[in-house]
């Protein structure tokens, strides 16, 4: 519950960073001068959970794809009663999925487009619930990683950087060290990286690529690969999760959704007590 409830406050208290900062290149930031609880993009997303009922432990998508339309077209769980803001491939394939509702012809929850240059990081921002769900179960926890993606979100580097998260989620909440969590292609599933291969620009984060660039080669934008190797990149360099989360968005561009990569990562290494309460 501790880890629960320090990734409900990331995702609906504005422990995220600011909006403004998003989308631009600016001096550092230190604090942050939006108010708490609006979250721009898909990130409202993130507080929905895995199944039917928060309790549940069944990983349906077909549920997801419903709360996710509520999410755009009612304002379901956002902080602000009303979506936002929402990406261009998430609006998609749920308009996707509206129509295929309407018409009741639902025979798939596979509504992301599978174009590579869909590849953005719409469903990277939203994973956490998904592994938290099923930590106890890794294989089950990666493997539900990459299919929660399917349902917006069908580009191979959009579903591999959903399961190489999802894996390091699930290991930071088993007790990996940051050691271990950032060794050469980790997972909590022994040989799970030779057996199921990752797209080689997810492998080569999960190589470590992140160890050795530095600004501008790590970069917070809304590709899914970039918007990846930043976190871990600020989850390397430091020792806090504030720390961590200033360093993640302080590249600017796609600032917000790098923010909350970071700290879905951060948030269930550090836990509730390790994110500040400001």
């Amino acid at each position: 519950m501790a880890i629960c409830s320090s990734l409900n406050r990331l995702f609906l208290t504005g422990v995220s960073p600011p909006r403004p900062r998003g989308f631009r290149s600016a001096p550092k930031i230190a604090q942050n001068v939006s108010p708490r609880g609006p979250g721009s993009g898909g990130r409202g997303i993130g507080s929905i959970p895995p199944g039917r009922e928060p309790r549940q432990r069944d990983f349906d998508p077909f549920d997801q794809l419903e709360r996710y339309w509520r999410w755009w077209r009612q304002g379901y769980l956002s902080s602000t009663g009303h979506c936002l803001d929402i990406g261009i491939t998430t609006a998609k394939a749920l308009a996707r999925y509206e129509d295929a509702r309407r018409s009741g012809a639902l025979t798939t929850f596979e509504f992301g487009s599978t174009d590579p240059y869909t590849a953005d990081n719409g469903s990277i921002m939203r994973l956490a619930p998904v592994p938290v769900a099923f930590a106890a179960r890794p294989l089950d926890a990666i493997r539900f990683s990459g299919q929660s993606s399917l349902t917006t979100h069908r580009a191979t580097e959009a579903v591999d950087a959903c399961r190489y998260l999802g894996a390091l989620i699930v290991g930071a909440l088993r007790g990996a060290s940051n050691e271990e969590l950032l060794g050469e292609r980790y997972s909590p599933v022994p040989g799970y990286c030779d057996a199921h291969l990752l797209a080689s620009a997810i492998d080569e984060i999960a190589h470590g690529s992140f160890k050795t660039r530095e600004p501008p080669e790590i970069q917070g934008t809304g590709y899914v690969v970039k918007s990846l190797e930043a976190a871990p990149w600020a989850f390397h360099r430091t020792s806090d999760f504030r720390s961590g989360c200033l360093a993640a968005v302080n590249p600017g561009d796609n600032a917000d959704t790098t923010g909350a990569v970071y700290g879905q990562l951060a948030g269930a290494f550090y836990g509730a007590s390790g994110i500040p309460v400001e």
